[in-house]
């Protein structure tokens, strides 16, 4: 992420309770439909607005996991299986809110590869999608974390 983004994000109003449940329905693969789910996209949009090549959904699953502000508990304790270096990097750029475009460009490969590439990891952390797999980093290194301070 970018020194402005961070900044940007870093100044930004709490998050509304239905952005909220907006952000946990992403993490887990569910897609609903309603006035509240469409207000809270069009928010977390507003939130993340002048971010080119970020995912302002990517960034509030990141900003939200990160505070504790959601649920993490139906997530894996660990992958599956073990993501590839090259699936790590990605991983990290997702964390960092890039669209799959801009990882493709960052990594020079194409989209399609780095689509790939996500599918393969959600197979292997056991989550649903990117977001999925953005919080199962956060829990992972809070969990690290609480590991270290014992």
């Amino acid at each position: 992420m970018t020194k402005e983004v961070a900044e940007e994000v870093s100044h930004s109003e709490p998050f509304s309770e239905s952005e909220l449940a907006f952000i946990e329905s992403k993490i887990a693969g569910e897609h609903r439909k309603g006035s509240d789910w469409l207000s809270a996209m069009k928010s977390l949009k507003q939130r993340y607005k002048n971010t080119p090549d970020i995912d302002p959904y990517s960034l509030a699953v990141t900003d939200a996991a990160s505070c504790g502000l959601v649920n993490l508990d139906n997530l894996l304790d660990a992958p599956v299986e073990t993501p590839t270096e090259r699936q790590n990097d990605i991983w990290k750029l997702l964390r960092q809110g890039y669209t799959y475009q801009k990882i493709a460009e960052i990594l020079e490969t194409t989209r399609d590869s780095i689509i790939s590439s996500v599918d393969s990891l959600n197979c292997k952390l056991g989550v649903e999608n990117r977001y999925g797999a953005i919080a199962m980093m956060i829990k992972m290194e809070q969990r690290q974390l609480r590991e270290t301070r014992l």
